[in-house]
């Protein structure tokens, strides 16, 4: 039940969600489970899939200053938010040590599916995954220690429901050269 991988180059180890438990998983360079990290409550050991406001699906790191940040979503009914919890020496912190990076994101899917940071660490893309002609990419960028709404991203086109540009299917990346084919 993983919902999204990220890489973590300053400690060369991985980062996962688990849609079944709710957590987010350490895997060191070997494949290797070192520890998870639960930012709500503990999972009931009921098989299948958490609930919605304990379910984690995107995942992204960003390097700020000296600190390594591992950015996860969390909704709850239309509360939609994005947290972080600050890496001690490439291991999670103590439990509870969340911290709300953005606050009302916008949009109406109930899956964030994945985070991505550009090479400078500057600009943060969001991606949505749901419903047909109402899924977003929205970019934020960061100045200080704050993220403000940047970019609603075109994806796709369907003029007809007035939603034009938000066929998301959930996955954002930075591209560092263009490939021509």
């Amino acid at each position: 039940s993983i919902g999204n991988i990220a890489y973590e180059r300053w400690n060369d180890q991985l980062f996962a969600t688990n849609l079944e438990d709710g957590q987010i998983y350490r895997i060191d360079a070997g494949g290797s489970i070192v520890e998870t990290y639960d930012p709500w409550t503990a999972d009931n050991g009921t098989p299948g899939i958490v609930t919605q406001d304990e379910r984690i699906w995107g995942i992204g790191i960003n390097k700020e200053g000296s600190d390594i940040k591992v950015y996860f979503p969390r909704i709850t009914g239309s509360t939609r938010t994005i947290y972080s919890i600050t890496l001690l020496n490439g291991a999670f912190p103590a439990p509870g040590s969340e911290i709300i990076e953005i606050a009302n994101l916008p949009g109406v899917q109930n899956i964030v599916s994945d985070l991505a940071f550009s090479s400078n660490g500057q600009e943060l893309l969001i991606a949505e995954r749901g419903g047909p002609h109402t899924s977003k990419v929205q970019s934020y960028t960061l100045s200080g220690t704050s993220w403000t709404a940047n970019l609603q991203y075109f994806v796709g086109g369907h003029a007809s429901t007035g939603n034009d540009g938000e066929n998301s299917a959930g996955g954002v990346d930075f591209a560092y050269t263009e490939i021509n084919g």
